[in-house]
C-alpha cells in the first residue's frame, strides 16, 4: 500500500474548494481542473464538481487514471454518471500503453485494470465529454508503439504524448528519458497540425513542466 498519502485533516474540504473556486472566478478564471493525486478517491467528488461549477466558472475538468470512473455508486449509476450530472465538461485520462503487461509494469497495477481504463475512455467520449488521453513516453517501455497508440482511439478522443520529467526523486529512471524528436517522428502524419504533431509546453504529465505532442489537435 501507499504509506505517504496526505492525512485527511490536511485535505481541502468541499467548502474550502468551493471558496477557492469562487475566488478564482472573481479574479477572471474561466476553467477549473480537479487533479490529484487521484481525485476519484474522494467520495464527495461529484459534490465538489457541482459546487465548483456553481462557483462562476464556465468549465470544470478532471485529470484521472480512470480506474474508478465506471465503479458503481449507491444511487445506481457510476462515478462517471455522477460527475456528468454534476456538470463535468472534460476529462484527461493518464494511460501509457495499449499492452496490459506494459501498463502493469508502468503503473504497478494488475494487467486486468487496463481494460477498465480503456472502457472508461470510451465511456467518457460517449458521454460527450471533451476527452484526452495523456501518454508519458518512456524509452524501452512504450516508445515503439506510439503510432498504434494514437490510432487506437476515435477522432473524438485527443491523444497527447508527454515527456518524462526527471527530478531528484526519480533520477534512477533517467535512462528511460526518450529522445523526443524520435517520438514525434513516430506519430508524424497522423493528424493535428501540418507536421502531424505539435509540441506544447505544460500539460498534465509527470513533473508539471513537461512537453506534450498531440497526435491530434487537443482542443
Amino acid at each position: 500500500g501507499v504509506s505517504d498519502l496526505t492525512p485527511a485533516p490536511e485535505l481541502l474540504t468541499a467548502d474550502e474548494i468551493e471558496r477557492v473556486a469562487r475566488v478564482f472566478a472573481r479574479a477572471g478564471a474561466r476553467k477549473v481542473r480537479l487533479t490529484g493525486g487521484e481525485p476519484t478517491l474522494r467520495r464527495d467528488l461529484a459534490e465538489i464538481c457541482a459546487r465548483v461549477r456553481g462557483a462562476g466558472v464556465a468549465s470544470v475538468g478532471l485529470t484521472t487514471n480512470a480506474v474508478a470512473l465506471l465503479k458503481p455508486t449507491p444511487n445506481g449509476g457510476t462515478v462517471l454518471d455522477g460527475l456528468v450530472d454534476a456538470g463535468l465538461d472534460s476529462v484527461n485520462v493518464s494511460l501509457d500503453s495499449l499492452d496490459p503487461l506494459a501498463f502493469s509494469r508502468m503503473t504497478r497495477r494488475p494487467p486486468a485494470t487496463h481494460a477498465k481504463v480503456m472502457r472508461a475512455v470510451e465511456a467518457c467520449a460517449a458521454a460527450g465529454l471533451r476527452t484526452k488521453v495523456n501518454c508519458v513516453v518512456l524509452r524501452g517501455e512504450n516508445d515503439a508503439g506510439l503510432a498504434a497508440f494514437a490510432r487506437a482511439f476515435p477522432e473524438t478522443v485527443s491523444v497527447r504524448f508527454i515527456e518524462w520529467m526527471p527530478f531528484p526523486g526519480n533520477a534512477s529512471a533517467a535512462r528511460a528519458f526518450p529522445v523526443f524528436w524520435r517520438a514525434r517522428r513516430g506519430v508524424r502524419g497522423l493528424g493535428g497540425d501540418g507536421a502531424g504533431t505539435r509540441r506544447r509546453q505544460g500539460g498534465a504529465g509527470a513533473g508539471g513542466g513537461d512537453k506534450a505532442a498531440p497526435a491530434r489537435a487537443a482542443g
